[in-house]
């Protein structure tokens, strides 16, 4: 892959007819080393959105449980707050992998460092410093989804006590 890029770099945006850029693809199978290499080379866009659904790299990996690509991604620029076409951005999307795979997500890395970092004020389980990381990394609880609904309205209604570190943690990052 590395010679590929480096005989032909443009493939790096390269599109396939669903508007898939090779780190969609990357991503979509969980492939840690060829995200960072499609990162590493630059002009690779981060942000990119695929053309059916709207998504973007970073939701699909929260989406796919590739829990394992998340810090590569935001470490990279992706933007935790930029909404799909439906209006979701990959905070909420984390938040429906919190509230359906909170109990049975590997902890990575990054995770334990948030565990680590913000267990004194509640952030416990792999699926709390998940969330933990995408506030602290820009995940805004006050964004609306194209129902109206903020982030902290979801936490509120389904009263999970994880809201209140969370809304620590954004206020300390100001």
């Amino acid at each position: 892959m590395t010679k590929l890029l480096d005989t032909i770099p443009r493939l790096v945006e390269a599109r396939d007819e669903h508007g898939c850029t090779p780190i969609f693809l990357a991503v979509c199978k969980g492939f840690r080393d060829a995200t960072q290499l499609l990162l590493n080379k630059g002009h690779c866009n981060v942000n990119a959105v695929e053309s059916v659904v709207g998504l973007r790299p970073l939701a699909v990996a929260i989406s796919h449980e590739h829990f394992h690509l998340v810090d590569v991604l935001v470490k990279n620029g992706a933007d935790v707050n930029l909404q799909d076409h439906a209006g979701k951005t990959s905070l909420q999307i984390g938040l429906f992998a919190h509230a359906t795979r909170g109990h049975t997500m590997k902890e990575e890395p990054y995770m334990a460092e948030m565990k680590r970092k913000w267990r004194r004020i509640g952030i416990k389980t792999n699926s709390d410093a998940l969330l933990a990381f995408l506030v602290s990394h820009g995940g805004d609880l006050n964004a609306y989804d194209c129902e109206g609904v903020t982030i902290k309205t979801m936490f509120q209604q389904r009263r999970d006590p994880v809201l209140k570190p969370l809304l620590e943690i954004q206020r300390q990052r100001g």
